[in-house]
């Protein structure tokens, strides 16, 4: 089965938006999606257009999430095979892209605890009272060894569902 848009639009935009401060060219964002991705046989076709314009149907995947993200205003693309994060839809960056960065900067690996220092050294979004839960649903809902998971195996268990310690896939 070829891989979903939107798993591949999670990706693309945690790449983006993680390199938010310049642009991001095309080629960067195939390498970024393709460490990311387990691809079957059906993502490894060759495109059988007149004109291939690369060799496997997953990076015609990814042009097409940003063909479609752009018009949308997430992201710009400022010259052709670059994009930027939209900087100006006006909405706060999603707890699964926080979550991301901050466990990235603690070197990919970490403890709740030290995950929410940094969390809030980062200091991205308002904070609520509950807003430790939301950072732990957020990693169970994109880590596969959780029974909570939805979606987007971003994260892992370090030591073992329970010890609290995740890791960055």
């Amino acid at each position: 089965m070829v891989t979903p848009a939107k798993v591949l639009r999670f990706h693309i935009h945690y790449f983006i938006w993680r390199n938010r401060r310049g642009a991001v060219s095309l080629q960067s964002i195939y390498d970024f999606v393709d460490s990311c991705c387990s691809w079957d046989a059906e993502d490894l076709v060759p495109e059988t257009r007149s004109k291939p314009t690369s060799p496997y149907s997953w990076k015609r995947n990814v042009r097409n999430v940003l063909t479609r993200d752009v018009p949308k205003g997430i992201l710009n693309r400022p010259r052709d095979g670059e994009y930027i994060w939209n900087e100006q839809q006006g909405k706060p960056p999603m707890w699964s892209f926080i979550t991301a960065e901050a466990m990235d900067n603690l070197n990919g690996e970490a403890r709740f605890s030290q995950l929410y220092e940094e969390i809030e050294r980062l200091a991205m979004r308002d904070f609520t009272d509950r807003w430790k839960m939301t950072v732990q649903g957020t990693i169970e809902r994109h880590s596969s060894d959780s029974e909570n998971f939805e979606n987007y195996d971003v994260f892992y268990s370090v030591q073992g569902i329970g010890q609290g310690f995740w890791g960055l896939r």
